[in-house]
């Protein structure tokens, strides 16, 4: 950080950070290319290898503790070792956060009012995005991802799971997170990694992108992420001609869910003894599913919105995610 402009009002009320002027990191590059770039080549590699089409395709949920095939660890081993290292630096980015005195970034227990939050906004943000997949224009592209009953069934799935948060006991912190963190906002430069662009979602209202949250919704980020770069390597391979769509989906599939695993096992690692989330691993996955729930059905509308052609990413994600 090099510097910030602040308004301070007349009033003598709390000063606004307005910008801030931080020092360019020459020749890095955002992590997304990174690991786009490996899940492509992984592909490459499976579209090549014939053996592979006798093995099953199988890939572990984020706190999963299930073993890597030895038939793909070689080829994964870069990406894997990538991934932990983001795990890594994102715990100490969390911890960094919840360091500091100032009333407005002090960290908060993570309360009864906390978990009726959270499950509130996943609530409504599900609902939003069901009626958003409503329209006639949404519906000719989503059929051939989901059925109108099948859009239903998630949406009541994904609010029963929430609704898990009411009863819970759930110790952890709430801190001031990222907000917005996912691949392309990180840099990377010869191990280095540094965090960019902290003013958080853009479709969110500036007052709610400040609310002191858990920091797996940061976690839930980037395992999204992850599940992103690896459907974009499925369109590149395909448009070159490599292999069949629907393998090549289940094993870019396999990378992102991989990745995820490696990069959340090592934050897991990281946070210990922080306080900051739950220490029990029943509260840890209940909290994180919600949070990835929560930022697959942002993503959903953000599509709608956007990218129409490319919400069936984070449709299959949702469908996946509530088995």
């Amino acid at each position: 950080l090099v510097g910030t402009a602040e308004y301070v009002p007349k009033n003598g009320g709390e000063s606004t950070t307005v910008a801030t002027v931080v020092t360019m990191v020459h020749g890095a590059r955002d992590t997304y290319s990174i690991v786009l770039n490996q899940a492509s080549r992984f592909l490459e590699w499976t579209a090549a290898e014939p053996e592979l089409a006798k093995i099953p395709i199988v890939a572990p949920s984020p706190l999963g503790v299930m073993p890597l095939p030895d038939e793909i660890a070689p080829a994964l081993a870069e990406a894997l070792e990538f991934a932990q290292l983001l795990g890594t630096r994102t715990a100490d980015l969390h911890k960094a956060l919840a360091k500091s005195s100032q009333e407005r970034m002090r960290p908060q227990v993570f309360d009864t009012h906390a978990r009726r939050s959270m499950y509130q906004a996943l609530r409504s943000e599900m609902r939003a995005t069901i009626n958003a997949m409503r329209s006639p224009e949404v519906k000719e592209v989503l059929q051939d991802v989901m059925t109108p009953a099948e859009a239903a069934h998630v949406g009541r799935a994904v609010i029963e799971r929430a609704a898990q948060l009411l009863p819970a006991r759930i110790d952890g912190r709430r801190i001031r997170v990222h907000g917005d963190l996912h691949l392309g906002q990180i840099l990377a430069r010869a191990g280095e990694i540094t965090f960019i662009d902290f003013e958080g979602e853009p479709a969110r209202p500036l007052g709610e992108r400040s609310i002191k949250r858990t920091p797996l919704v940061d976690v839930a980020g980037m395992i999204r992420s992850f599940d992103y770069a690896a459907n974009e390597a499925v369109a590149l391979a395909f448009s070159r001609g490599m292999g069949d769509a629907d393998r090549l989906r289940e094993w870019a599939t396999a990378f992102g869910d991989w990745c995820a695993q490696r990069y959340t096992l090592a934050y897991i690692d990281q946070m210990a003894g922080s306080g900051l989330i739950p220490s029990t691993p029943e509260h840890l996955k209940l909290l994180l599913d919600v949070a990835v729930l929560q930022k697959a059905a942002y993503e959903v509308r953000y599509e709608i919105g956007h990218r129409l052609a490319r919400v069936g990413i984070p449709l299959r994600g949702l469908q996946r995610l509530i088995g």
